[in-house]
């Protein structure tokens, strides 16, 4: 990404499918979910490509419901945690989507275990699920830095001021 993050390989591919909406936890894409989508899509073009070189109707069968019900699965879960969140004051877990209300600021989810940080969380489900939304460029910017903190936070690094959580 071109950062200096001290980021592992792995954490900043996360980053990158995080930031390029490939895999988003807030909205019910699992990373395994986010490359099948992907993977989906591609196979579309593809196939349409192919499709109309070649006649292989039982393709569009297979492709087309396979790619319809991968954008739709999603769908409820975006609905619960969205309902969840305003109940929480948004403040859930970015990684497993379970409410933290009544605990500190930061500190371990007791659900899945990653570190958190209440303004984080917050600005994340807030940027994912309110009406208003900033320039695009904006929003991708301030939501790479907050799943950057997310992604450090979960790992067990330091937060953005410096301090281990």
């Amino acid at each position: 990404m071109g950062y200096d993050s001290g980021m592992d390989e792995r954490a900043e591919k996360e980053l990158k499918m995080l930031i390029d909406k490939r895999w988003d936890t807030r909205r019910g894409v699992g990373k395994t979910l986010g490359m099948i989508r992907h993977g989906l899509l591609i196979s579309l073009f593809v196939f349409v490509g192919i499709g109309s070189l070649v006649s292989i109707p039982w393709l569009h069968f297979l492709v087309i419901p396979l790619l319809i019900l991968a954008w739709l699965l999603p769908r409820g879960i975006q609905v619960r945690t969205k309902a969840r969140a305003l109940r929480s004051d948004w403040f859930l877990c970015p990684w497993c989507r379970y409410s933290l209300v009544g605990l500190e600021d930061r500190g371990v989810c007791p659900e899945c275990g990653a570190g958190y940080c209440k303004d984080a969380c917050v600005k994340l489900y807030e940027s994912a699920y309110r009406g208003y939304q900033p320039d695009p460029q904006v929003l991708r910017e301030r939501e790479s830095e907050l799943w950057r903190e997310a992604i450090e936070l979960r790992d067990g690094g330091t937060d953005s001021e410096g301090a281990t959580p």
